[in-house]
């Protein structure tokens, strides 16, 4: 069953309106928000009405009879690739460091949460100082 606009959860409504601020910002191509709307949505007409919800205008929203647009290679797009149409290979946070990084100390962790083992990657610098702390 697909979700409809009173259906989403807040996680699915936030990225909506997430991935809308990239767009309106600039950040993102119209085709890559209808996409990535359309993945959530799971159909061109629940990205009509979530599109709409967001504050997209009439002359932006697609039919709900158009197909899902398809992904454009990332190298036909300006920035640092956050225009490209469809889910990046290899994509990264702009705040991530690059695993195996000099200075930095990786681990895997395991801890229990409410009878439940959680694992987690710990990174922190070698010196073991975050931000200047501890100078």
């Amino acid at each position: 069953m697909r979700p409809t606009i009173g259906q989403l959860g807040k996680f699915e409504r936030y990225l909506i309106e997430e991935f809308f601020d990239d767009y309106r910002a600039g950040a993102m191509t119209h085709r890559t928000f209808t996409r990535r709307v359309a993945f959530i949505m799971g159909s061109m007409a629940g990205v009509s009405g979530a599109m709409l919800l967001v504050g997209c205008t009439p002359e932006e929203v697609p039919s709900s009879t158009d197909p899902v647009p398809t992904p454009t290679p990332s190298s036909s797009t300006a920035g640092a690739g956050t225009a490209s149409a469809g889910a990046v290979p290899g994509a990264k946070s702009p705040l991530s460091v690059p695993a195996g990084a000099a200075g930095l100390t990786t681990a895997t962790v395991r801890f229990a949460a409410d009878g439940t083992d959680i694992n987690g990657y710990l990174a922190r610098p070698e010196s073991g100082r975050l931000c200047g702390v501890g100078r």
